[in-house]
């Protein structure tokens, strides 16, 4: 691992430098140059470890604490309609005694216990809120994702990653400011006073003033908070910009291997991130949503001390050319010269849209992508999972909130350790890589089917524990369909392939997102086993499309070689994959918001498959 190397390679590089006398000035300006390239890398790699270690433990931090925030929020504007006893009140308090109109009772924030809040309608209110507000994370991506490249490469990869960072801190700023506001100030109004006529004329103006926000504001301002996204483009922004300084600095044979620490510590903040925030909980449920802010500004201003990569890029990484690119890119950039910004944008898309025709006209290509409609599920069931747990087993969220770690460490030992092994173990039967990664992507499609079903009908929380190991044990799935519908194009028509992936992966995200929330929310009115409604409709979309894997068959045409005229510009097979295909993949993902996460279990894959190869 490029992290892990020793002071001892530098030092026996930096002898000779200096010492040799058969070494002439160029010799030890070479040498001197690769230990400073060397000293770079490894001062890259750790910036960028260390923030997205501090950025997804921000992330996982705050998802108890605002579920629980805004659980309370919704909770307290329903019992302001409808009577309500509280147990650590004398009486049933109605809207006029919350809103403190006709009573000096008052219900601050968490006055209703939490065990109350768990009510179908509130419950559903709630998934509603969150399942849109992921929808709608979705957009800032999807726009803005192909300006923000071109800008990268004009200005600077850190500057656009460090506009990236800001714009989810400040996305998540916002959000706990809608929250705060509304605990402060629209959660009760209430004066609590010796004599009530000597406050009657300021008690009525508060009230006043109180119902007029409450007509104009609304807890949906929640939602505003992806406008911030739009600031640097989200999580598809700050992959690919993490990705492509380390493909800048780190030479080839490093690469893979920093990658894979990356993603490690986003996969390992889980067991960091969650356990604080409950800890924190215990005491006071803002505590951790200002340390996850800590965090997460911490590491978005630890990047400005990376020094910019633009011109540092690796000389042994080169991208795919064909006889004539020269030429074609003279002549391309002569006529954007007379080309807006915004024009060169759109003719990028259209040539991709163009270039991209082959993956709708090839039956098996097009089958196996419709996969990847429904790969942002995965990101997304952790608010569901969190309700349910909390509804259906009676655990508070904060406890809850430990099946996310259980289900990263789960997902982590599958890809580092299993599938791995799985491939090992196929290996002896000699099987063609494509045949393998069919295979794989069978069974997986099941487990994440069988792990989708559980939960939905799960009553005992073994039962519930056991069905999200199982479904994290199916997150092979896409992972092992990517790397099969790879095999079916040409080395050159990669980076197009990935590029109508993430656009389904983001289109699936955006219909996925409110589909799971209303089918938690309908399920929630219906009662009974239909409150994991949610999980039953993420468990259809799986059994969908993984269905034709049942029936797809692969064939020695279907896999696309490589002639002798295409390797003289290509990498080396056995790289080939770890330099092209995947540095294409890692700027091509879509997804939504803030974690790192969302693409972590394919990188990983990705990674371990190649050293698992024979």
């Amino acid at each position: 691992m490029y992290m892990g190397l020793k002071m001892s390679e530098l030092e026996s590089e930096r002898e000779p430098s200096i010492h040799d006398p058969l070494l002439g000035n160029e010799g030890r300006d070479v040498a001197k140059q690769s230990i400073e390239r060397k000293r770079l890398a490894l001062r890259v790699s750790v910036i960028c470890i260390v923030s997205i270690f501090l950025i997804e433990i921000g992330d996982f931090m705050s998802q108890a604490p605002s579920a629980r925030i805004i659980e309370d929020i919704i909770c307290r504007a329903y019992f302001s309609r409808v009577p309500f006893s509280a147990p650590n009140l004398s009486s049933s308090i109605s809207v006029s005694s919350l809103l403190g109109i006709e009573s000096e009772t008052n219900l601050p924030f968490g006055s209703i216990p939490e065990e109350n809040c768990k009510n179908d309608v509130i419950q559903g209110k709630m998934a509603m809120l969150k399942g849109w507000d992921q929808m709608f994370s979705c957009i800032p991506g999807l726009i803005m994702a192909v300006p923000y490249g071109v800008l990268a490469d004009r200005i600077g990869r850190r500057t656009v990653l460090f506009l990236a960072l800001i714009g989810v801190t400040a996305s998540m700023g916002w959000a706990m400011s809608v929250c705060e506001f509304f605990v402060l100030f629209l959660g009760g109004v209430g004066v609590s006073v010796g004599k009530k006529e000597e406050c009657d004329d300021e008690k009525s103006m508060l009230i006043r003033v109180k119902v007029y926000f409450d007509t104009v504001f609304d807890i949906r301002w929640f939602w505003a908070s992806n406008v911030f996204i739009f600031i640097g483009g989200g999580s598809a922004v700050i992959r690919s910009m993490v990705f492509t300084i380390i493909a800048d600095v780190v030479p080839e044979e490093h690469r893979a291997a920093t990658f894979f620490q990356i993603t490690a510590t986003a996969l390992l903040a889980t067991f960091g991130g969650v356990p604080f925030a409950w800890w924190l909980m215990k005491r006071n449920v803002w505590i951790p949503m200002l340390v996850s802010l800590v965090f997460m500004l911490s590491g978005s201003l630890l990047v400005l001390a990376l020094p910019e990569t633009l011109h540092l890029r690796d000389p042994s990484y080169n991208p795919v050319s064909t006889p004539g690119a020269e030429n074609d890119e003279e002549q391309c950039s002569e006529e954007e010269e007379t080309l807006s910004f915004t024009q060169k944008n759109w003719r990028i898309l259209l040539d991709k849209f163009e270039e991209s025709r082959f993956v709708f006209t090839h039956p098996k290509i097009f089958v196996l992508s419709l996969v990847f409609l429904t790969q942002s599920i995965h990101g997304y069931i952790n608010p569901f999972l969190l309700q349910l747990a909390s509804k259906r087993l009676h655990w508070k969220l904060s406890e809850a909130s430990f099946l996310i770690p259980l289900a990263s460490g789960t997902n982590f030992t599958l890809l580092v350790v299993i599938l791995p092994a799985i491939y090992t173990f196929l290996n002896k039967f000699h099987l063609q890589p494509a045949v393998k990664d069919l295979l794989v992507g069978r069974v997986s499609v099941i487990f994440l089917v069988v792990g989708c079903l559980g939960m939905a009908l799960a009553i005992v929380p073994s039962l519930f524990v056991i069905s999200t190991v199982i479904l994290s044990l199916g997150m092979g799935f896409q992972p092992a369909i990517r790397s099969l519908v790879t095999s079916f194009v040409h080395p050159s028509q990669v980076s197009r392939l990935f590029g109508v992936l993430a656009v389904m992966d983001t289109i699936g995200g955006m219909i996925s997102s409110p589909l799971m929330s209303g089918a938690f929310s309908m399920g929630l009115k219906k009662g009974g086993m239909w409150s994991g409604g949610a999980f039953l409709v993420a468990g259809m979309a799986y059994g969908l499309v993984g269905i034709p894997t049942w029936f797809l068959d692969v064939k020695k045409e279907d896999i696309v070689e490589n002639d002798v005229e295409d390797s003289v510009n290509l990498p080396p097979l056995h790289l080939r994959d770890q330099s092209t295909s995947f540095s294409q993949y890692i700027t091509t993902t879509t997804t939504s918001k803030c974690s790192f996460l969302t693409s972590s279990h394919e990188i990983l894959f990705f990674i371990q498959k190649q050293d698992a190869a024979p």
